[in-house]
């Protein structure tokens, strides 16, 4: 798999391939302490200082380790010197690379779900969803779109979660909760409802305008405020192409199954009069 650097890596790199491809023989020999592969390593071309450096130039190559310096200007001279430091140029090359590998590795994934709801109302009932998609350690975005007040937004986020790579959405809405449904109607991906409650009839509107769905544009909706099903649901989507998440769901399942037996042990222990005062 290729390296990716940024292209004042890339131009050193590629500097040095070019400068030293022609050369006949290289010095294998060992190189010091100071220029060992570890303390290369330690050396990030963004931040080397003045004693730690590789620079390049169109008259020459430049490279200095705690100090010392080789330098290349004379073009009579160049072959040989480029073999001197040909080992040691390479070294600072694999090692520069190396700690690219490195700050790729802290790179943020992809959000694999995305969980919109209609207003930041809405987020005290979403954090569930985003709680559990963090347990699973599912990599996830979270925002606002509403259907009625940024129908634009709405269109775009839509028609293009499967091409900046989401693989499921989560909505919630509340009142006459358009979001999840219209949602459906414009992406591929699989579209989880999550009705919240409102003022005016605890939150059965939403629910009935959400799984009311005509045929043809399903949106998988689970219960009122129960947006913590929403995110198992999304984990389970996933899990049809990740074997880790379903290890990780079962695990979760074999928690809850202790967790009942636990409670379940207890209350016949302590009997039922006993066990409600202790859980006031």
């Amino acid at each position: 798999m290729g390296v990716l650097l940024c292209p004042s890596q890339a131009f050193v790199v590629a500097s040095l391939s070019l400068k030293f491809a022609n050369a006949s023989s290289v010095d294998a020999s060992p190189l010091s302490a100071k220029a060992s592969p570890t303390y290369n390593r330690s050396c990030n071309l963004a931040r080397a200082s003045h004693e730690d450096a590789a620079s390049l130039s169109t008259q020459g190559i430049s490279f200095r380790v705690s100090g010392s310096r080789r330098q290349v200007n004379d073009p009579a001279g160049r072959r040989r010197r480029i073999e001197r430091g040909f080992s040691t140029m390479t070294t600072f090359a694999a090692a520069m690379q190396a700690d690219v590998l490195d700050s790729a590795a802290e790179v943020k994934p992809a959000a694999a779900v995305g969980i919109i709801m209609g207003s930041d109302s809405d987020l005290p009932v979403m954090q569930s969803a985003a709680e559990i998609l963090q347990l699973f350690g599912v990599a996830y975005e979270l925002t606002v779109v509403s259907a009625h007040r940024t129908p634009e937004r709405m269109v775009k986020y839509a028609q293009t979660a499967h091409q900046r790579g989401l693989r499921v959405i989560i909505a919630g809405a509340g009142g006459a909760a358009h979001l999840p449904g219209m949602v459906a109607s414009l992406t591929p991906l699989p579209v989880i409802g999550v009705p919240v409650k409102g003022n005016a009839t605890d939150g059965l509107d939403s629910l009935l305008s959400i799984v009311q769905m005509p045929r043809g544009i399903p949106v998988a909706t689970v219960a009122i405020q129960n947006a913590t099903n929403a995110g198992l649901l999304a984990v389970r989507i996933l899990g049809l192409s990740s074997p880790e998440l379903v290890d990780k769901m079962l695990d979760y399942q074999k928690g809850l199954e202790e967790m009942v037996l636990e409670k379940a042990e207890r209350l016949e222990q302590l009997g039922w009069q006993e066990y409600l005062k202790q859980q006031q």
